[in-house]
């Protein structure tokens, strides 16, 4: 019996199936390549002006970078309050400079380095912070060194920013695109951000500031993602909270906003007679409260158990000591915290770094403002930007206070403090941008920062 042959339309059937299966293949990876490019696009922007950062600026930041890298080397062990600077750190110190033209430094290749030549008369000020992001940086900093041509420490963890920036930015892009924002909208204003100078600064140098952005945008996304859900989720906010506080206890600033935000609806609830619906806020104001007193309560007993030595020999506690609480250093704390993306060194090209600095400090409030006067479809949205208005403004007088009534000393505060809300700021600027046109100019101005970012730092 012959054996059959495929008849001769069998052959194009065949074809066209894998031709159209082809085309099916071809379009889904267009597809995500169309949704990932915003993506990329704003994660290799925060690397390169990171990357670039850390090629140009190779002396120790003036802003405790000596005490964060003597943290990092000693990391994962907990540096004590009255703890003296170590060899490795002042090493790098004297041998990198100190971007502060005052300050005398020994020999670079001394054997034996004495902590009372350097700043703070040698004491660790940053010993408040606790291990987490040090220990984290140094693993990630000591693959860096194993992988590229670098030998210091400093260096890697220095690019390891870049990582904290990027992660914090898509985190932000993801939230912003949760809410309904376009992608190149969003992508255009983050782009925008990873240029400033008063972000790159704190990404591209050793301390718990590299990783503010990020945390603000995790404590976002996460309640986002929590009102989805809010009686099964509740536990991500425990544990999102807990991070934001074991990076840097000054992110509470971020929390209390939240926690303000929830209260007012808890309020709006109740008397509205809606018990049911007042249990959601109560749960999450219940969740973080709790685990902000157990987390920043129980670091800063830890801290205080573990001090020793006399606070009042480190220069810095002398040195802001009062008698007496002076009105006009309240008065002038004010609002500092709605403008956080400043009180940072401009370094290399100080022109094209205020030039860029002026944009941020108009880019990244915008949004807070227009949606707190005029509004936002998005729910809570309006709620959100009130509550970060009132923790802005009055939240800096309350910490001078705070700080006189717990340490007797007054200092002017950083507007970098209140960086945690930076994130939720940028957010609300991308969804302020409705129509067309302003859409077209926040893409039209990302490529001019960038450029204008590159020429400054090479």
């Amino acid at each position: 019996m012959p054996t059959p042959t495929p008849s001769p339309a069998a052959e194009p059937v065949a074809t066209d199936v894998t031709g159209a299966s082809l085309l099916v293949r071809a379009g889904a990876a267009t597809t995500h390549l169309r949704v990932l490019a915003p993506v990329l696009v704003v994660v290799m922007v925060a690397m390169l002006n990171v990357a670039l950062h850390v090629r140009t600026y190779t002396l120790v930041g003036p802003i405790d970078e000596l005490q964060h890298i003597d943290s990092l080397y000693k990391s994962p062990g907990i540096v004590r309050s009255g703890d003296r600077i170590g060899q490795d750190a002042m090493r790098e110190q004297a041998c990198r400079g100190l971007d502060f033209d005052p300050f005398e430094l020994p020999a670079c290749g001394t054997d034996v380095y004495d902590p009372a030549q350097f700043q703070e008369n040698g004491y660790n000020t940053a010993a408040i912070n606790t291990p987490l992001y040090y220990t984290a940086t140094r693993a990630l900093g000591t693959v860096v060194v194993w992988l590229t041509p670098t030998d210091s420490l400093v260096t890697g963890a220095r690019l390891v920013g870049g990582l904290w920036l990027a992660l914090g930015l898509v985190m932000a892009y993801a939230a912003a695109r949760r809410l309904g924002a376009h992608r190149w909208t969003a992508a255009a204003v983050l782009v925008t951000v990873a240029c400033l100078p008063s972000v790159v600064y704190p990404s591209s140098t050793v301390g718990p500031d590299s990783m503010t952005f990020g945390v603000g945008s995790a404590v976002l996304l996460t309640v986002l993602w929590w009102r989805e859900r809010p009686t099964r989720r509740w536990p991500a906010l425990a544990a999102v909270s807990a991070l934001v506080l074991a990076v840097k206890l000054t992110n509470i600033v971020v929390l209390v906003a939240l926690v303000l935000f929830l209260l007012v609806q808890l309020a709006r609830a109740w008397r509205a007679g809606d018990r049911r619906a007042a249990r959601t806020p109560l749960v999450a104001i219940a969740t973080v409260g709790t685990t902000a007193v157990v987390v920043a309560g129980g670091w800063s007993a830890l801290f205080l158990a573990l001090a020793h030595g006399d606070r009042h020999d480190v220069p810095m506690t002398l040195r802001f000591a009062a008698d007496s609480l002076d009105p006009q250093a309240v008065l002038a704390a004010w609002g500092v915290w709605l403008v956080p993306v400043q009180g940072w060194p401009l370094v290399a090209g100080v022109g094209y770094s205020a030039l860029l600095q002026s944009l941020g400090v108009l880019l990244v409030p915008a949004g807070l403002v227009a949606t707190a006067l005029f509004g936002r479809p998005q729910p809570g949205a309006r709620l959100a930007a009130w509550s970060m208005v009132a923790v802005g403004a009055f939240g800096p007088p309350a910490f001078v206070v705070a700080n006189y009534v717990l340490q007797g000393s007054v200092w002017p505060v950083p507007a970098r403090y209140g960086a945690s809300m930076a994130a939720t700021m940028v957010v609300l600027t991308i969804l302020a941008v409705r129509d067309r046109g302003p859409r077209w100019v926040l893409v039209a101005v990302a490529p001019a920062a960038v450029a204008i970012s590159v020429l400054r730092l090479l």
